[in-house]
Parts: C-alpha cells; structure tokens; sequence
C-alpha cells in the first residue's frame, strides 16, 4: 500500500508539473512553433488561429491565412479551422511537419532561448521536458526521444533537479554539495547541453538546419 500512494504521489506531482509548464508564459513564438506545437499535441485547434496572425506579422500573406487569422478565438468550428489551416499551408507551399521535424523545432527553439539567457534554464528544459520528450516518446515508428533526439543531456538535469530535496548533501565530482549548489550545477549543465545542440549542424534525427 505505502508503494501505491508513492507512485499515486509521483504521478499527481508529474501532471501538476505539467500544467504548471503549460500554462507559464513562454517567449514570443513564430509560426513554426506554433505549428510544431500543434503537431505534438502540446495546444488545440484554437492554437491555429494564433499561428495564423503570426505568420501574417512575419510577412505571409494568403487568403485562407487571412480568414483563420479572423477566426474568433472564442467561438470557431473546429473542422473549419482545420480546413482552413490545411489550405493556408497550401498556399504557402508548406506541408505538416512529421512529429520528429516538429519536435526538432521546438528544441531548437527552447534551446537557443536558454542560451540567449531569455528563459531560466530549468524552464527552458521543462518545456522541451513536457512538451517534446514526453510527446514523441513511445510513438512507435515515430519514437524519437531522449539520446535519440539529443536530448538527454538537456532533460536528465532537469529530472536531477524536480529529485533533490532540501537537507541532503550531494556529491559531484568528488565534492559535497548543498541542494542549493547541485541544482545551480545542474542548471549550468542544460546551459551547456543546449549550447552543444545548437552547434551541431546535423540535427537530431536526420533533420538538417540549413
């Protein structure tokens, strides 16, 4: 029974976790991870109305575009949202990233937020954490997750950090570490994970930036 309640414990702190990174607000997006964002099942149709403004203030401009951009976020027919989506990408000689090329956009992009410095490491890990890793792990075919993805480097320090506790000394390297000093080395360590990725010019799973 003390087994069970742990793990109905741990489960209820993941999906509170979860919702806490889903709902913080998060830099500026384009449309690309917008897109992505819908790909990976991380936000609803409704997401698609935003992209659509997006990408009209980065210069695209379509009539179907025009129309899901108009869209009222309020109160909109999902499959005339869809509809719409599918012809504006049309339009726009574009096509539905594959969850491998959209989960390769978002880390990208969380990546390079974390190196500029816009987001908290431990945040910017989070999100590729819950709203890449999470998604595309166990997708059978698609299945492209943790070292497969070049990520484990990125999403280990940030299970490290959500396991420490206060009162614990850690050793690192051979030296004793307070709570406060493992997690400020762990956060150094996604820096530097980060950093590594983006310098890759293969990106992972056969994704190449240009």
């Amino acid at each position: 029974m003390p087994t069970r309640r742990k793990d109905a414990r741990d489960k209820t702190r993941t999906r509170k976790t979860r919702e806490k990174h889903a709902e913080a607000p998060a830099p500026a997006i384009t449309f690309n991870e917008h897109v992505a964002n819908f790909v990976l099942g991380n936000v609803k149709e409704k997401a698609l109305i935003v992209a659509a403004t997006a990408a009209l203030l980065e210069g695209h401009d379509t009539r179907h575009l025009r129309m899901l951009a108009a869209e009222d976020e309020n109160k909109f027919n999902v499959f005339e949202v869809r509809s719409e989506f599918k012809n504006a990408l049309a339009e726009m000689g574009l096509s539905l990233p594959s969850k491998k090329e959209a989960a390769t956009t978002l880390i990208r992009f969380w990546c390079r937020q974390i190196v500029d410095g816009k987001v908290d490491p431990y945040d910017g890990a989070g999100h590729i954490r819950w709203g890449v890793y999470d998604r595309v792990s166990g997708l059978g075919e698609e299945k492209c997750a943790g070292d497969a993805l070049g990520i484990a480097t990125i999403v280990g320090p940030h299970f490290q950090i959500c396991e420490l506790k206060d009162g614990v000394s850690y050793e690192f390297k051979g030296k004793k570490l307070t709570r406060a000093e493992a997690e400020r080395s762990l956060r150094q360590h996604i820096v530097v994970a980060a950093t590594v990725y983006l310098s890759v010019k293969s990106g992972a799973c056969g994704h190449n930036e240009s």
